[in-house]
């Protein structure tokens, strides 16, 4: 079995955090394969333990993909403090073809983008993926399993992760993909104090999790347990909202969230202090605007470090983002770029960083546990025509495969409520919009389709709805049969077809709901 063909087998994913599927990444045109050991977060240690206990496996990973790919080189990017705990220096060669690379000790070094560009020099135009500029990129764990799969045909069912925070001794582990957070933490007799929170991430990045609820996945990098009064989780709790209203009165157009910005830095067309100002001025968006939000990386210099205001362009950014994800959409950039001569002076250390997010007192050196499939019972998720997903329980001896499908998000989805009935009405007019740009497949209306989203986005809290409104409800039930109902290519064709249907359709829901807006002089 060709290695593109093993990886996808094993379910093999990035396992920094992205959870990209890592067979995808192996496309022609690439002259430069650059490992991932460079932890971009704080108190993360699980690809420094990795490194220094398995380092003969990732070597056996690298190979194995350069060989395939067909690439010259391959680079192992550390930053400098992980260069000296392995008694290695940069340009150091650990094999044929393969050498080391230190980074600077800054953040948020280890994000693809900036690592790409701190590597080799090139910048990877926005929009794009690293083949794009010949790079491919994987973690140093995902490299690890990489070898795993191709030596003993392992698929990955085990997951290294760092345990730390305000514990009194920080770890890190090897335990089976699935394993309940709760069951994790008893077994090594890890206890959450009152008035913390549990992230799985790290400090910037991570979310706030349930730790009865949730599991160890694929991606689950670290599982932190920090102070809510600590700025890392109080970020998380912010209100979007709230966030939004904040920026309307409060922001006086510094600058500075755009100074800070890494991307920005990089010659990105991201203005973060441009996209507050919408919210301030409720200002017509540019749909440019709008889609240079899909280029934020989310790492939160902005609001923990950069604004004076207690601002978070975060939140407004990645209202932004919901809804260009929502459409499928993303901005793609052209023509060459270059680094802004600042950016040299404006990256920031990462023990500075760790004290902004009130977490540098748990910085400390992790104890390697080992491995450990000492668990009652692990949980995946399996597709079901009923629902979106359903939990099975297993045995930790079974062989999960292909277990990215394990998801927090989607259980999120299913549990979601609705306040009121105004943001219920959104919901359902959000989603008739959705299907109709994805039936049209017209690219040329995506301004049209913002510029509805974001009316219909300033009727949410409204709490009241009319008779006539009840009726659109119905279209989440009608979208969900949609796809059995409709021949999407025949409509484009012959759409009178459709009008004719003794159940109301989508379409005919749609195009009733716009008749009532011109009824009642609203804008659809």
């Amino acid at each position: 079995m060709e290695l593109k063909e093993l990886m996808k087998e094993a379910g093999i994913v990035g396992a920094g955090g992205a959870g990209f599927p890592a067979y995808a990444k192996l496309a022609p045109g690439a002259d430069i394969l650059l490992v991932n050991g460079a932890e971009c977060e704080p108190l993360l240690y699980t690809d420094y333990i990795i490194l220094s206990r398995e380092m003969p496996m990732v070597l056996a990973g690298i190979k194995a993909v350069l060989e395939y790919a067909d690439i010259p080189r391959a680079l192992l990017c550390v930053k400098e403090h992980t260069a000296k705990r392995l008694n290695l220096k940069d340009g150091e060669k650990l094999a044929d073809r393969i050498s080391l690379k230190t980074l600077p000790d800054v953040y948020p070094m280890g994000d693809e983008i900036s690592l790409i560009y701190q590597a080799t020099g090139r910048i990877v135009k926005p929009g794009n993926l690293p083949i794009t500029a010949g790079v491919i990129v994987y973690n140093a764990e995902t490299l690890y399993n990489v070898a795993a799969a191709v030596k003993f045909s392992a698929k990955v069912t085990m997951k290294w992760l760092t345990i730390g925070g305000n514990i009194p001794e920080a770890i890190v582990v090897r335990v089976p993909v699935g394993t309940p957070v709760s069951e994790l933490f008893a077994g090594y007799s890890i206890t959450v104090p009152e008035e913390h929170a549990v992230l799985d991430g790290g400090p910037s990045m991570g979310k706030i999790i349930d730790p009865e609820r949730a599991v160890v996945t694929k991606t689950t990098k670290a599982l932190l347990i920090l102070p809510e009064a600590s700025e890392a989780v109080q970020s998380k709790l912010l209100d979007a909202d709230k966030s939004v209203a904040r920026a309307e009165t409060a922001c006086c157009q510094c600058t500075r969230c755009t100074d800070m910005c890494p991307r920005a830095l990089l010659g990105y067309p991201l203005e973060p202090h441009k996209m507050v100002r919408t919210a301030k001025q409720a200002a017509e968006i540019s749909p440019a605007m709008v889609l240079s939000a899909s280029l934020c990386c989310g790492c939160g210099v902005c609001e923990s470090l950069a604004c004076c205001q207690g601002i978070s362009p975060k939140a407004v950014i990645a209202h932004y983002k919901d809804v260009l994800a929502k459409n499928k959409l993303r901005y793609v950039g052209k023509g060459e770029l270059s680094a802004l001569p600042e950016r040299e002076y404006r990256m920031i250390p990462s023990s500075r960083w760790a004290c902004v997010l009130g977490v540098g007192k748990y910085d400390k050196m992790p104890v390697f546990k080992g491995e450990n499939t000492d668990f009652d019972r692990v949980e995946i998720f399996e597709n079901s025509p009923e629902i979106t997903c359903k939990p099975i329980r297993i045995s930790h001896k079974a062989d999960t495969g292909r277990t990215e499908l394990i998801c927090a998000r989607k259980l999120e989805e299913l549990s979601r409520t609705y306040t009121d009935a105004g943001s219920q009405f959104v919901h359902s007019i959000q989603q008739v919009l959705e299907f109709m740009y994805q039936v049209s497949g017209n690219r040329r209306c995506i301004k049209d389709v913002m510029s509805k989203i974001d009316y219909l986005n300033t009727l949410k809290g409204f709490k009241w709805v009319s008779d006539m409104d009840y009726q659109y409800f119905a279209c989440i039930e009608a979208l969900r049969i949609a796809e059995k109902e409709l021949n999407l290519d025949l409509w484009k064709t012959c759409p009178e077809q459709y009008m004719d249907l003794e159940e109301p359709s989508s379409l005919q829901l749609y195009f009733e709901y716009l008749e009532y807006c011109k009824e009642k002089s609203l804008q659809p």
